[in-house]
């Protein structure tokens, strides 16, 4: 007779399961490269931080950068964490036009966003200051440089 619950058959299936020393350590490709510590493998990449504490809605970030940059080619964001990014672009040079025209924001937060360079951990990247023009009115003339 069967279970009246097939949820409970496969929890008690998959209970039994166990991982040896060498799955444990994470999926391993030809090259070294482990897919538990991504590394860059474009130079056509960004990586990115938005600044909060709470962590953010992807799906909802995804589109709206989706809309706000607008790339021809496309382009890809993966999750690496909590409020952690890699962006991935198919264009060069609209991965330097996003990089360019910073900085960006989400729901009010700050996106510190820099250049990897080819085969960079990229959870080695500091990810903690970023550029920015602030304008100042009414400045006194001796003090304007």
């Amino acid at each position: 007779m069967a279970s009246p619950n097939p949820v409970d058959d496969l929890g008690m299936a998959c209970s039994n399961v166990t991982l040896d020393d060498e799955e444990a350590r994470g999926l391993v490709f030809s090259n070294g490269t482990n897919v538990s510590q991504p590394m860059a493998q474009k130079t056509r990449s960004l990586v990115g931080r938005i600044l909060n504490e709470n962590p953010i809605n992807f799906p909802v970030m995804q589109q709206l950068f989706a809309s706000v940059w607008k790339p021809v080619k496309g382009f890809r964001i993966r999750d690496f964490g909590p409020n952690f990014f890699w962006f991935q672009f198919f264009n060069e040079k609209e991965k330097d036009r996003i990089y360019n025209k910073g900085p960006w924001s989400f729901e009010h937060n700050l996106l510190i966003i820099t250049k990897v360079e080819l085969g960079s951990n990229l959870r080695d990247v500091p990810l903690f200051s970023t550029d920015m023009w602030i304008q100042f009115h009414n400045v006194p003339r001796g003090l304007m440089s």
